[in-house]
């Protein structure tokens, strides 16, 4: 855009704001918790919900009364139409034994009744579609997991908190507040906070996909700015329209109802992935792959949202036999693992965190063995249906069948995954291992100095690399990759220190007194028996990755191999400029003798002579 300007990247967020997306998303967790355990338990059954809802904005007519149910014994009668005295019950799961106001309109009168509510079953398209109902409750508790993870780690920078928060909104499953938050105060207070969070969720999109461009290319500008502040704006009028509309029940077909901020998804949505294009087109190439990464799992979601609004709209019942609802349902849960596909594995944004082999196995062997939990349960269950008998040894062949299959699943679900998720770091700790067989047979310390160089940086992806010798009690500089790296280096440096009593690699604020700029780097010592015969100092990567766990370990087997190496290099080299001065030394006695041998005799003069 024309008027867009290079701008640095927004200050941190304040504490008090991450300790708030904290607690929301919290609330969003139990929300959908909430909704799986009422399917488990089949709870709530009487009015809203899965029973017969009225979601009429002003009164509801019976169409029918259940003989003997309590519409019944207080009265009612099919035709009559009925008010509920406070107006956000009309929403609410009243618990079993409450007792709800109504104002009965019969013809010309009014009559107040009170109706005492009771269990009530759940209709048949509900009961069929409860297993799948419940997959996708499962599902939708994975998102605010993320997110919680993801704000954890944010270090309060705009665009990873912002995220965070928009993962979170966007795994919300309910547009009302749900049986946890079901007391008459409590439950418009839940409500209404569900409501703005639902509502923000294109808003807080369109801002994540400003800072991430923000904070890579450094563009932004007033235009940017400005339709960010009228779309806010929008969105704020349409959802006060919507809570002011559930509070109290006002017929507003466009401006409440969940229509106008529906509608409003559209562009909010419309104007991040826009944001996300044009950050794309003023990227570099290498930030060009993380862009389409982001623009596809933004797409994904923003097509949920809209599907989403479409089937509220159009009132297209929630039941996962439509295909429209299970793309509803498999749209956002491709954008979320996307997301975390790009965040942890292509790094798209610094989330200070690094994988570790041994924590997705683990996490990979829990899901597999719920799943298989899980497929034990289903079996038993259909067993129950079909009519056979279950005993001892039908359970004891379905465990010995799953226990058997476990272990052939495991082993192909981590050689995939391991081929999947680390196969470049696979192949980059392959080529750092040949480079330390390689490096026993360069003839010279400042040629394998040199191609250590060359071959950390090419490990880290282009960090600067520096070696330092050891020279009395100091340390110089022997190699220059790295820049600002001193030229002399004390021993007594606490960093220097800590190195020479662990033997392991330092990093973090023991490294600034080395060098301020090297935060995020690594000190890497050579060892010699008891002592640090020099060290690399290797700079932070240039994506901004931490070194994970497994590429720390490479790299200091890597150097106390090479530190060997050269201490090799360096004694051959003493040892053949100590021979080659023995052989000086062999020359020039041998010349000498030579020349005795060979001068003429000196002769000895006698008093006599002298006089």
């Amino acid at each position: 855009m024309s008027d867009e300007t290079t701008q640095t990247a927004p200050a941190p967020l304040a504490g008090v704001w991450l300790i708030m997306a904290l607690v929301l998303t919290a609330f969003i967790f139990a929300t959908n918790s909430n909704n799986m355990t009422d399917m488990v338990t089949r709870y709530p059954g009487s009015t809203g919900g899965f029973a017969a809802t009225c979601q009429s904005w002003q009164a509801c007519t019976i169409v029918e009364v259940a003989p003997g149910g309590p519409a019944d014994r207080a009265g009612l009668k099919a035709g009559d139409t009925v008010r509920f005295d406070r107006a956000t019950d009309v929403s609410r799961w009243p618990a079993v034994g409450e007792k709800i106001g109504l104002t009965v309109h019969a013809g010309d009168t009014l009559r107040p009744i009170d109706v005492k509510f009771e269990k009530a079953e759940w209709p048949p398209e509900a009961e069929q579609n409860r297993a799948a109902a419940l997959v996708a409750w499962v599902i939708s508790l994975i998102g605010p997991l993320v997110a919680i993870f993801v704000l954890a780690r944010s270090g309060r920078r705009r665009s990873v908190f912002v995220l965070g928060l928009a993962l979170a909104c966007n795994s919300l499953t309910s547009a009302t507040a749900t049986t946890w938050f079901n007391a008459p105060v409590i439950f418009p207070m839940a409500t209404v906070l569900t409501a703005i969070l639902y509502s923000a969720i294109p808003l807080l999109f369109l801002l994540f996909a400003r800072y991430f461009r923000r904070e890579t290319a450094g563009r932004d500008g007033p235009l940017a700015q400005w339709t960010t502040r009228i779309y806010a704006i929008l969105m704020a009028v349409a959802t006060a329209a919507d809570v002011f509309n559930f509070l109290f029940r006002i017929d507003a077909p466009v401006f409440g109802g969940g229509f106008l901020t529906s509608v409003l998804a559209f562009p909010g949505f419309g104007l991040a992935l826009a944001t996300l294009f044009a950050g794309w087109r003023d990227s570099t190439p290498e930030m060009r792959p993380r862009y389409v990464l982001l623009l596809v799992a933004v797409a994904l979601i923003s097509f949920y949202q809209v599907l989403a609004g479409v089937i509220f709209l159009t009132r297209i019942p929630w039941l996962l036999t439509d295909p429209l609802i299970v793309a509803a349902v498999v749209m956002p849960t491709a954008g979320l693992f996307l997301f975390a596909y790009a965040v942890l594995r292509e790094r798209v944004l610094d989330i200070g965190f690094a994988i570790n082999r041994t924590v997705v196995y683990t996490v990979l062997s829990i899901i597999l063995l719920t799943a298989f939990g899980i497929t034990e349960w289903l079996v038993g269950q259909l067993t129950g249906l079909l009519g056979v008998k279950a005993n001892v040894l039908m359970d004891a062949g379905v465990a010995l069948l799953i226990f058997f299959a476990f272990h052939n699943i495991q082993g192909f679900v981590e050689k995939s995954v391991e081929t999947f998720l680390f196969r470049k770091w696979h192949d980059n700790e392959a080529r750092l291992k040949r480079f330390m067989v390689e490096a026993g047979f360069v003839h010279t310390p400042d040629a394998l100095e040199k191609a250590t160089v060359t071959e950390l940086t090419r490990f880290s992806g282009g960090a600067g690399v520096a070696i330092y010798r050891v020279a009395g009690r100091d340390y110089l500089r022997t190699e220059d990759g790295l820049s600002g790296a001193p030229e002399q280096v004390d021993s007594d440096l606490p960093g220097v220190v800590r190195m020479r009593a662990d033997r392991v690699a330092v990093e973090g604020e023991l490294l600034r007194d080395v060098l301020p700029e090297l935060e995020g780097g690594l000190a890497l010592p050579m060892l010699y028996r008891a002592d640090v015969s020099g060290f690399v100092l290797l700079g932070p990567k240039p994506s901004g990755e931490l070194y994970r766990p497994d590429e720390r370990e490479a790299l200091e087997a890597a150097i106390r191999k090479i530190g060997l190496d050269l201490h090799a290099l360096r004694v051959e080299e003493l040892e053949q400029e100590a021979a080659g001065l023995r052989q000086r030394a062999e020359v020039l006695e041998s010349q000498i003798q030579q020349a005795l041998m060979t001068s003429p005799p000196v002769a000895k003069r006698t008093g006599r002579q002298a006089k």
